[in-house]
């Protein structure tokens, strides 16, 4: 019996005794109305079992969300003053060390042997990022770089020292 049940579609699980005997109307008009729809309504997909759990939260009322708004907004104004005359402060000090010239100098063009290509975790992205590790192994020496990589980049770093070994071996 129960397979058979299951076999129909039922929309809770057939070990559960009390909704098992519902009629198929009754477990529909249930099942929609958990999801907001009215009783004529019937859910587009099947719905999960339910497990007897209900909230004990009620919904915010319209003064209490309105008392929560213009304290939001009062937080804002005083706060305001204060981060403008901050930013003014740090473009201000930004200004003056360049005009003291206290910036770092750009070293100039680094040696091949400064060379580090990072490969960040991608995740679903990994294969442009194989795409755009070949282009490199392919138009540029990669044989003196230093790789570090995580996740899908660990892999991409596996890959660039494969295509090191085969182009040494060809």
């Amino acid at each position: 019996a129960a397979v058979g049940a299951a076999a129909a579609g039922e929309v809770f699980p057939p070990e559960s005794p009390k909704k098992q005997h519902q009629p198929e109307g009754m477990r529909q008009r249930h099942a929609g109305a958990r999801n907001g729809h009215t009783e004529g309504d019937r859910p587009l997909c099947a719905e999960w079992p339910d497990a007897g759990i209900t909230s004990a939260a009620a919904p915010w009322s319209f003064k209490l969300g309105a008392l929560g708004t213009f304290l939001g907004l009062t937080l804002l104004l005083v706060t305001f003053p204060f981060l403008f005359c901050l930013s003014l402060m740090l473009t201000f000090s930004e200004f003056i060390r360049w005009c003291l010239k206290l910036d770092v100098q750009d070293p100039g063009e680094g040696s091949s042997d400064d060379v580090v290509l990072v490969l960040p975790g991608v995740c679903g992205f990994i294969f442009h990022q194989l795409g755009m590790v070949q282009y490199i192994c392919e138009h540029f020496d990669t044989s003196r770089v230093r790789i570090v990589g995580t996740s899908s980049g660990a892999l991409c770093s596996g890959f660039i020292l494969y295509m090191e070994q085969v182009a040494a071996e060809a």
